[in-house]
């Protein structure tokens, strides 16, 4: 599994790259309410890694933009020192090391 520090970086790349904010608060699956957009979620699917998980707005609502969310979030996660990422379905990018 990677660090936290590692999937929070890979998390602000992608969210830099996607023009979009990055939130501070990792969710957890189960927990509150997530903000709209892109979020880094951890234990995601209860598999003991990060994921970045777009739940809401407009990558969420177009399922158009599917393929380009992917691939821009893809590229810039793992661009982070140690972290491999693709996608996991049509609304997250799973964390991988490297």
């Amino acid at each position: 599994m990677i660090t936290e520090q590692q999937a929070r970086v890979a998390y602000k790349q992608a969210c830099e790259a996607l023009g979009v904010p990055a939130h501070e608060d990792i969710v957890v699956q189960g927990g509150a309410a997530w903000p709209a957009g892109p979020v880094l979620c951890e234990d995601f699917e209860d598999r003991g890694i990060y994921a970045i998980v777009w739940d809401g707005g407009s990558y969420w609502s177009n399922g158009d933009n599917v393929t380009e969310w992917w691939s821009v979030a893809t590229d810039a996660a793992g661009r982070a020192a140690g972290v491999y990422a693709e996608p996991f379905n049509h609304w997250s990018v799973a964390l991988y090391p490297a």
